[in-house]
């Protein structure tokens, strides 16, 4: 067992450590307790957790085993750390792409590494943690499931998938330290053996609870941009022949060719962003990943395991936003989404029967257009780095509920349609302008709403939103009128430039400010919606009707 290393007390404060420091079990098990008083788990409410139901119509098999739900966290950031992965599980994950880990692992990860102002870019590597710390943090997210799975009195199995993740050369992965890590993810029996005492005593049920020794039996292999073809053969073939593993391969977008990819991103979507030449140079051809998924196919029917391919790896481009250090960095998100998709059309017309995984700028506006591709399961990593984080994820469950993808008959026809559609998608085009005000920066007291600053009335929009989101309908309304006499003019007419200027879009999309007010000036009573001041017997005549007079006239009655 690992000794763990705690945090340092400057990391506990208000200066925040960039180093990862794994959790004793000890301290996981404490969250969990607080579920019965607190309600949450890792700061994520009971209200949040996904509750499968066997009558789910978006279960599914793969690689012989149950799946309660297709969509997950993608292999990254959000898949290090036990209480991450235990935290994408509740809100609704079940194919879970562990964090990929490598051979070295002991590196520097230059840092910052992930910027999402809007599309994703990153100059991110494999794991942060050593290979020992990666299996142990794996068990223990494996095993404190099965407990919480219990614990929340879920219906059916666990029915998850951790899906491994390993890079980047044959030399390094035939290497003593990832040999044991292989060792470690097929049979765990004695970590989780070692866990079950801790756990027991808060929670003696664990005894009783069947924890499989083997956490994964299936694996996505991840290769450096420029890998060559002969070199990810030799791999996979490893992978499948010698480990008997239900294999994946991770492609690049780039096999769709310079001509094609620079077409998509810099005119049809209008983004700035360089493809350096040397991405297509060192990359994998089409026709040579072709040949690949034969070979492939070809020795996994062979040895009776899963063969398919995973869509796609981020995009190589030149840094230019001077915020990693890098000279290159790494796309993801919404941009890369259209070029991705394009990619899995060629794979699924010539490769109709191919099982293809994707993870390409998926979110809750796209979710059921890629199921429906026959892309599964889906995976996702730059939407849950915004705002809500894995709560995210009970959209994409909600979305799954209300929709059957059974209905889709013809995914081949789907995709051939969708691929088109989705170049002409504004949401996926490149978003220019700049959100910022006028307003002067200072050094105190220099936070203000840009929204309340871009309005001609400097109406008090986060006031009366916050309002209306706690049900304050009447609360919201005086609000309102503070500053607006017409709320219910405004509220149809008004040409909102509020909305320009919300800092929503850092995220996704703008909030409805004149839809809200609208809202709340149709649902209030009519008593507030004709309230008079008492009369104090002074008088005024307002000359004119205009909006001005009218406005005059309803701030001195």
């Amino acid at each position: 067992m690992t000794r763990y290393e705690m945090p340092p007390t400057h990391c506990i404060g208000d200066i925040m450590s960039d180093k990862m420091y794994p959790l004793p079990i000890e301290l996981l098990v404490n969250e969990i307790i607080k579920l019965k008083k607190t309600g949450q788990v890792f700061g994520i409410y009971e209200s949040q957790f996904f509750r499968p139901s066997l009558n789910d119509t978006f279960r599914s098999e793969l690689f012989g085993k149950k799946l309660a739900s297709p969509i997950g966290p993608a292999a990254g950031p959000h898949t290090q750390m036990a209480q991450n992965i235990i935290s994408a599980w509740l809100c609704g994950a079940r194919y879970i792409e562990l964090k990929t880990v490598q051979s070295l692992d002991n590196i520097d990860v230059t840092k910052p590494c992930i910027d999402i102002e809007d599309e994703g870019y990153n100059c991110e590597w494999s794991q942060e943690l050593t290979l020992r710390q990666s299996a142990e943090e794996y068990i223990k997210a494996w095993t404190l499931i099965h407990l919480l799975h219990h614990e929340l009195d879920l219906e059916g199995e666990v029915d998850t998938i951790f899906n491994l993740s390993v890079g980047y050369n044959l030399d390094g992965i035939l290497k003593s330290n990832v040999q044991q890590f292989f060792q470690k993810m097929d049979n765990a029996s004695e970590e989780i053996h070692a866990f079950k005492k801790i756990i027991r005593t808060h929670f003696p049920e664990i005894e009783y609870l069947n924890i499989p020794a083997q956490l994964s039996d299936n694996i996505t292999l991840s290769t450096m941009h420029g890998c060559p073809p002969d070199e990810i053969e030799k791999i996979g073939l490893y992978l499948i022949r010698d480990r008997r593993l239900h294999t994946f391969i991770k492609l690049n977008p780039t096999l769709l060719g310079r001509k094609k990819i620079t077409e998509i991103l810099n005119k049809t979507l209008n983004y700035d962003t360089i493809i350096p030449a040397i991405a297509f140079e060192h990359d994998i051809s089409y026709d040579a990943a072709k040949s690949l998924i034969v070979s492939l196919q070809n020795a996994a029917d062979e040895a009776g395991v899963q063969f398919g391919v995973k869509l796609t790896n981020t995009l190589e481009v030149l840094n230019h936003k001077n915020y990693f250090k890098d000279q290159m960095m790494y796309m993801s998100g919404k941009s890369l989404h259209p070029i991705s998709i394009q990619v899995a059309r060629m794979i699924r017309n010539d490769f109709p029967d191919l099982k293809c995984s994707f993870s390409a700028g998926v979110s809750a506006v796209n979710l059921l257009d890629v199921l429906n591709c026959g892309l599964s399961p889906v995976t996702t990593c730059t939407d849950l780095l915004k705002p809500g984080g894995y709560s995210r994820l009970n959209q994409y469950i909600e979305i799954l509920r209300e929709t059957d993808i059974q209905a889709v008959n013809d995914s081949i026809t789907y995709i051939n349609h969708y691929a088109n559609k989705v170049l002409e998608n504004d949401y996926y085009h490149a978003r220019k302008g700049n959100i910022k005000t006028g307003r002067i920066l200072r050094e105190f007291d220099c936070i203000a709403a840009p929204c309340e600053n871009t309005c001609p009335s400097h109406q008090q929009i986060p006031d009366y939103l916050y309002y209306t989101s706690k049900g304050n309908l009447p609360k919201a309304f005086e609000t309102i009128l503070n500053t607006n006499p017409f709320p219910a003019v405004t509220g149809m007419v008004c040409d909102h430039p509020c909305q320009s200027k919300c800092t929503r879009q850092n995220y996704d999309d703008v909030l409805l400010i004149r839809d809200i007010k609208r809202f709340v000036e149709e649902n209030v009573t009519d008593e507030q919606l004709h309230a008079l001041p008492q009369p104090n017997g002074m008088k005024v005549a307002i000359i004119g009707a205009g909006p001005s007079g009218l406005s005059c006239a309803y701030y001195l009655k």
